[in-house]
């Protein structure tokens, strides 16, 4: 199936893109949309004081010129975020941003203990041990993007950002976000397909590798964050 936002292939069933972040609903084409030819762009007079410097945009040339739509969607997904752009911002849209994925996270170990008491209270103890090792690793993510700490150097400290490191972090952003969403489906499908063993094996299995992808993204923001060096130019 293909998004119909961005036109982006997606597994079958996807409730969101992986790419934009757009949700998929039952509609979606199994089709890749059709090439838009882009019109023409307006030319609009700029005052020279609003003028950017070379490699770096203002917050509103940014969101206009851009041809993707990170930063909307996590506005839109995230309440209170509102961007880095100004550097008094950062650490208070950062911190929002990782509580908000944190919290998510947080709230999916209730249905999975449930879990646990409910495998157990019937003598299925065996299975309980994948559970139990699923639990700890979401606590533990969960807890490291909570308190996530960064040094006085680095991203939060630069005083104009390139469009390109604006546009690494709002990616990994969004992308963080979406593998959250993903834990939260991969969270209800072990659960729904807890009837048997193997299906639920298999759905653990699934479950803890998202859970592991969700970490090494975040390891991957947190460099970027803590070496602007790490950006590509």
């Amino acid at each position: 199936m293909f998004c119909p936002q961005c036109g982006h292939n997606l597994p079958d069933n996807s409730k969101f893109c992986m790419s934009c972040g757009a949700k998929i609903d039952a509609t979606a084409s199994s089709q890749p949309l059709a090439p838009v030819t882009p019109s023409s762009p307006v030319a609009t007079e700029q005052h020279p004081l609003t003028k950017p410097s070379p490699g770096y945009m203002a917050y509103d040339n940014y969101q206009a010129s851009s041809q993707r739509n990170w930063l909307e969607n996590l506005v839109s997904k995230i309440p209170g975020y509102k961007g880095y752009l100004e550097k008094e911002n950062r650490r208070e849209v950062d911190k929002l941003h990782r509580e908000h994925l944190a919290a998510m996270l947080y709230q999916l170990k209730t249905p999975i203990n449930q879990l646990i008491s409910e495998l157990s209270s019937t003598g299925r103890l065996f299975e309980v041990g994948p559970l139990d090792r699923i639990l700890k690793k979401l606590d533990k993510i969960e807890n490291r993007i909570r308190y996530a700490s960064y040094g006085y150097t680095g991203f939060f400290d630069i005083v104009k950002i390139k469009e390109s490191q604006l546009d690494q972090i709002y990616q990994f952003d969004l992308a963080l976000l979406n593998d959250v969403e993903m834990v939260k489906a991969r969270v209800g499908q072990m659960i729904s397909s807890s009837g048997m063993s193997t299906t639920l094996k298999t759905a653990a299995q699934e479950l803890e590798r998202e859970l592991d992808s969700l970490d090494s993204k975040f390891s991957q923001r947190y460099q970027a964050i803590e070496n602007p060096a790490w950006f590509p130019s």
